[in-house]
């Protein structure tokens, strides 16, 4: 079978043989080749933006079940969330679309990231177009859910940093001088945003100097 463009998840804690239903959603659009944004433009010194998530979002949740509730009950509240692991667990994923479609329309941009499944190594397709890479040094304090994740499963800073987001839902590419253009866009959408780092010209994605791809 052919998935084009996509994936299909994996939850078999969710789905078994013998019960279990899973709903699938897709949208499909049209674009002119002109305004496709593939990373080709993206130049050594160009400056990534992140956005904040809102939590683990839709990639690592099975494995952050797995860790989870070997230590925690789904309505065991946790002091340093300030709720329970259940309700972290189904905090809805962020969706940005409306300020990225509105800084590609009014700004700069060469590089676009959702930051899910692969995490900041995912990065990599995206600036390995350029056939260059990126540092990334400029990391928000981590949220408490991934502190507890890394500390009950004794998850190394790498694996944390290929699974999940670690507060950075998406990853946009732009030249020095869009850089604040782009964070006081975000901003004026109510979404927190902030310099990460910047594209290189050795390749790989590093986070605070440790190879993540």
């Amino acid at each position: 079978m052919a998935i084009v463009g996509g994936e299909l998840a994996i939850v078999p804690d969710l789905l078994s043989d013998d019960a279990g239903l899973d709903l699938v959603g897709m949208a499909a659009g049209i674009i002119k080749e002109k305004d496709l944004i593939l990373g080709d433009e993206i130049r050594k010194s160009d400056r990534l933006v992140g956005i904040a998530s809102s939590g683990i979002h839709s990639n690592g949740l099975t494995f952050a079940r797995k860790v989870l509730l070997r230590k925690y009950q789904l309505r065991e509240n946790v002091s340093e969330l300030g709720r329970s692991i259940g309700e972290e667990l189904l905090e809805p994923t962020r969706i940005y679309v409306k300020p990225v479609l509105e800084a590609i329309r009014k700004l700069e941009v060469h590089g676009l990231a959702h930051i899910t499944g692969g995490a900041f190594a995912k990065l990599d397709r995206i600036v390995g177009q350029a056939k260059l890479g990126a540092d990334i040094e400029q990391l928000p304090p981590t949220p408490g859910i991934f502190r507890i994740l890394q500390k009950s499963g004794r998850i190394s800073d790498r694996a944390m940093y290929r699974t999940f987001n670690m507060g950075v839902g998406f990853v946009l590419i732009c030249p020095e001088r869009t850089e604040d253009a782009v964070i006081r866009l975000f901003m004026r959408y109510g979404h927190n945003a902030f310099s990460l780092g910047q594209v290189e010209k050795k390749r790989g994605i590093r986070v605070k100097g440790k190879i993540v791809n």
